[in-house]
């Protein structure tokens, strides 16, 4: 019977105070602006952020004042215990300003339709120049998009690895990198379980395929009739309009080596491993050059680019079918270094994907008239996961436990008390985006609500009252700057017994 009794008064007392009246607030703002105002327990934690950035028009006004109210719950709703509360907050003024000033670390993240890929696992290079990209994303999946130096991504499709899109039967389960290739109307992408077309016009599914492939694949490589796939001991050629329906063709001799790189056109396959290169138009016939090729594509008639070892340096080159090697570039010295390749067949010039530690390239280039090596275009992705600051400046690798920095700023001169405070702001993130915060968690100066931020980063500017901002998401780092950050004064709206 107590025990009930004790429930019965406890429900009660619960009822009693989530049906508590509205406390009215009120405060003096000396200034234009926007309000910020957290409600604070005796020990000085935020229980409630009352007003996230308020414009002064959302506020009742009063004879000295602004006025507000609070129910007595906290930010998820729940009613807080009985006790006094000390309501506290800062009018941000008008002075305070942020602009976007570039993005840092991953050269496409200023391209239009960007789609937030943060490796590049494969391309291939179109007939009219466009760039057909596979890559992967910050949340660890992949995209397939199509890419042009001056429009941006046309499109993308981040669900190319889809279990909607996946032909069980494809392909082997065992784990490799993912493999593409492209014809004139649609591009192949083989992983594990799945071997699928995709339109070039807009990315969309065209067709699952199955295969004969009965170990991982290694390269693979298409034409306007066939997709050719090699793995250990075969070449294996699929249909180019088939689907799940459609057995794989036969005809190709076995190859005389395991190939890691294949390109083909009309009446031409080629095939390399690191040790040599090998021609197929009836048979396979090994070629006559001094090395063999991590990755090859076929240039203009007679010709092919590829990427060749010597020692521990690789460099890019041009051959005949005959085995003369018609040019050669060498990287820079320290540079990355080039691991693919993908060549116009109309001109001497060529895609190259190159790579260092942290750091992938690609470059588009052209030999000149003159006989020079141009670079038409390039983009640069710098693994950015622990950026920060070194001497002032961003940097990609700031290292693994780079604390985020507190700056403190001194406020001008308050009117309603003549006293000139200081503030300690810092770069954070929460649901409602990324921006500045007081030390004890109130929103000061809201940035972007761009989502899946996971790292951001602060430093003095080039006043005393600016920051520079940094937030990245794991693809790239975009940098802000905040001025007028003096334009900051303190609120007390007293205190508050709660009942």
């Amino acid at each position: 019977m107590r025990a009930r009794s004790f429930f019965f008064l406890l429900c009660c007392a619960l009822a009693a105070a989530s049906a508590r009246a509205e406390i009215e607030v009120g405060f003096a703002v000396p200034d234009e602006g926007r309000v910020t105002l957290g409600v604070f327990d005796t020990s000085g934690h935020l229980v409630r952020v009352l007003h996230s950035l308020s414009a002064q028009e959302d506020f009742r006004t009063g004879l000295n004042g602004l006025i507000t109210a609070w129910d007595g719950t906290n930010d998820a709703g729940d009613p807080l215990p009985s006790g006094r509360y000390h309501i506290r907050g800062y009018l941000i003024g008008n002075e305070v300003s942020v602009a976007g000033e570039e993005f840092l670390f991953n050269d496409f993240a200023g391209d239009s339709g960007f789609p937030d890929l943060n490796h590049i696992h494969g391309f291939s290079l179109l007939k009219n120049g466009d760039v057909l990209l596979l890559g992967g994303t910050v949340n660890g999946g992949a995209v397939l998009a199509r890419f042009s130096d001056a429009g941006g991504f046309g499109w993308s499709n981040p669900k190319v690895m889809a279990s909607s899109a996946q032909s069980p039967a494809a392909t082997p389960t065992a784990s490799f990198p993912p493999l593409l290739a492209a014809n004139e109307s649609a591009a192949l992408l083989i992983a594990p379980n799945l071997c699928n077309t995709f339109s070039l016009e807009n990315g969309e599914l065209v067709a699952c395929l199955h295969s004969t492939i009965e170990a991982p694949p290694l390269a693979a490589a298409g034409n306007a009739s066939s997709w050719f796939v090699s793995s250990v001991d075969s070449v294996t050629a699929l249909p180019a309009q088939g689907d799940e329906n459609t057995p794989a063709e036969a005809g190709i001799s076995a190859p005389p080596a395991a190939f890691t790189a294949l390109d083909a056109d009309a009446s031409i396959l080629l095939g390399a491993t690191p040790d040599g290169v090998w021609i197929h138009r009836e048979t396979w016939k090994s070629w006559a050059g001094p090395v063999g090729a991590n990755s090859l594509s076929l240039g203009t008639p007679g010709t092919f680019w590829f990427v060749g070892t010597v020692g521990d340096s690789s460099f890019v080159g041009q051959a005949t079918f005959e085995g003369e090697i018609l040019r050669a570039m060498e990287p820079d010295p320290g540079g990355p270094k080039p691991e693919q390749i993908r060549a116009s067949r109309a001109a001497d010039a060529f895609l190259v994907l190159e790579a260092s530690p942290g750091l992938q390239r690609l470059r588009a280039m052209t030999r000149s008239a003159g006989g020079n090596w141009e670079i038409d275009w390039e983009r640069t992705i710098r693994d950015s996961a622990r950026f920060g600051f070194a001497d002032g400046e961003p940097v990609p690798d700031a290292g693994e436990a780079e604390p985020l920095r507190e700056i403190r700023i001194h406020m001008q001169e308050n009117p309603l008390n003549g006293r000139r405070d200081f503030l300690l702001v810092r770069a954070g993130f929460d649901k409602s985006g990324s921006g500045l915060f007081s030390p004890d968690g109130l929103p000061l100066v809201h940035v972007s609500n761009r989502p899946e931020i996971r790292r951001v980063a602060i430093h003095r500017g080039t006043s005393p009252d600016s920051v520079i901002f940094l937030q990245g998401n794991g693809a790239f780092v975009e940098r802000f700057s905040i001025q007028g950050l003096s334009d900051i004064l303190p609120i007390d709206a007293g205190d508050i017994e709660l009942p």
